[in-house]
């Protein structure tokens, strides 16, 4: 049967679903649904998939792994739930679906009910301890602050740190967006990355006041996370003295306010100063007082009769000792020696003196020269030198005449060598012995006799099998 050219080409239903959703997509802005969330699911691919209904209808949403990751928000089926996002059909299915790009719980009811469900988590894990909460540093020299670089926290935080302490403060600003629930994922990545460059003793994590949405981001478990694992001790004052977040139950101090948490980070050096002087005048005193009693004390023991008569004592004994230990050394054998050798040498000066002015010293010294003249060292040393002389010469003609007898021994070992039956060996040739005999013909030998053959390296003995 021929097709009818009056019948349209029908439509796959590819093409359809294609059509459908270029109609949806260019139809709709992105709209905001509220419904109650049902058929809650997140496979491995990350996706979180998800129904929002209400009493007539239910709409499916699809929440892409990227945007979900960045939720912090804890909802279960039965929720209700604002979504923002576009409308879309899915070809594969015939569903027509919403794709997320923003939740957030509807109501203020809902942000309690999140909130509790979260604090209850976060106590049954002791995550609001007491026990694990870190001491804040007295006297920090270096301070991280987390918060918005244009709000008035920051400069509530550096106005309280320089009325304070002044300057030597070194502080560190990690800014980051503060307002919203979308704000959670880079508060707790800033407050990653301080504690994990480290260099800060205690970081302030703060932020003004403002409504329930705008501070919505402190109460996520992003931030409590990070707040609960940093290794820095954290000090939290965010919004008014009546908000109270679940980052402040973790954190290891709550402040009230952004200038609180200041307050609590850093003493009053003004005030430490005073009490540094009141410390130093009360030590100095206390010293002062220590040196007059024992001044006093000690007067009071030289005046006494008793220390009297001990000094003189002493005194007396120690005269005694002194004259015993002059008639000691008197008596002592070296102070004899001494004194004997300086009257030896005086008696023998005086015999020197004597003897000179008795004898005549010319003929001594007529003596001594001619002895002089005599004295065979000079000869002998002229001799020392010639035989050296000579000795020299000696060995050097016998080291020439014996380099001499080495060349031509050398010669004559050459021309020897070149005589040597073992030069022959060398060649490959060999010698024949029998019984000590050189053989020079086959006939001195008969089969069955025994010979010995030297070759260059080694010999052999040989048994005669056949004589030609």
């Amino acid at each position: 049967m021929s097709p009818d050219p009056a019948r349209p080409r029908p439509f796959t239903v590819s093409e359809v679903m294609h059509q459908v959703r270029a109609c949806l997509e260019d139809g709709f802005r992105p709209v905001f649904v509220r419904g109650e969330v049902a058929n809650k699911s997140r496979p491995r691919s990350g996706h979180l998939y998800l129904s929002l209904r209400d009493g007539q209808s239910s709409l499916r949403v699809v929440v892409f792994a990227s945007i979900a990751e960045r939720s912090p928000l804890d909802f279960q089926n039965g929720d209700e739930l604002h979504v923002w996002g576009r409308i879309t059909a899915y070809p594969r299915s015939g569903d027509v679906q919403l794709v997320a790009e923003r939740l957030e719980p509807a109501g203020a009811g809902a942000w309690r009910e999140q909130k509790e469900r979260l604090r209850k988590r976060f106590a049954a894990e002791g995550c609001f301890d007491e026990a694990r909460k870190r001491p804040i540093p007295f006297l920090p020299r270096s301070i991280g602050v987390v918060t918005s670089p244009t709000g008035a926290a920051i400069r509530d935080v550096f106005s309280t740190l320089e009325r304070r302490f002044g300057g030597g403060l070194r502080i560190v600003l990690a800014p980051v967006k503060v307002n919203g629930l979308d704000a959670a994922p880079a508060i707790a990545e800033a407050l990653r990355d301080l504690d994990r460059a480290g260099g800060c003793d205690v970081i302030l994590l703060v932020r003004g006041g403002g409504s329930q949405e705008d501070l919505a981001a402190f109460d996520t478990e992003p931030v409590v996370r990070a707040v609960v694992h940093a290794q820095t001790p954290i000090v939290c004052g965010v919004g008014h003295e009546t908000d109270v977040s679940l980052a402040d139950l973790a954190a290891d101090r709550r402040a009230p306010t952004p200038t609180g948490a200041a307050e609590v980070a850093v003493p009053v050096k003004r005030e430490l100063l005073q009490v540094l002087a009141r410390m130093e005048r009360r030590l100095h005193a206390a010293g002062l007082g220590r040196i007059r009693a024992l001044r006093q004390r000690l007067e009071h023991a030289a005046q006494a009769h008793g220390l009297r008569v001990v000094r003189l004592r002493l005194s007396q004994a120690h005269q005694r000792l002194q004259d015993r230990a002059r008639r000691l050394e008197q008596a002592s054998p070296q102070a004899t020696l001494a004194r004997r050798q300086t009257e030896l040498a005086r008696a023998g000066e005086a015999l020197e003196r004597a003897v000179r002015a008795r004898v005549d010293p010319r003929p001594l010294e007529d003596a001594a020269r001619h002895l002089a003249r005599l004295n065979p060292a000079p000869r002998v040393e002229q001799a020392r030198r010639t035989v050296d002389e000579r000795a020299q010469r000696l060995r050097a003609a016998l080291a020439r005449d014996l380099a001499q007898r080495q060349r031509a021994l050398a010669a004559q070992a050459e021309r020897l060598e070149g005589l040597s039956p073992l030069k022959v060996l060398a060649r490959g040739y060999s010698l024949t012995t029998k019984d000590g005999a050189l053989l020079r013909r086959a006939a001195d030998v008969a089969p069955g006799d025994t010979v010995r053959v030297r070759l260059q390296e080694g010999e052999l003995d040989a048994e005669v099998r056949e004589v030609r």
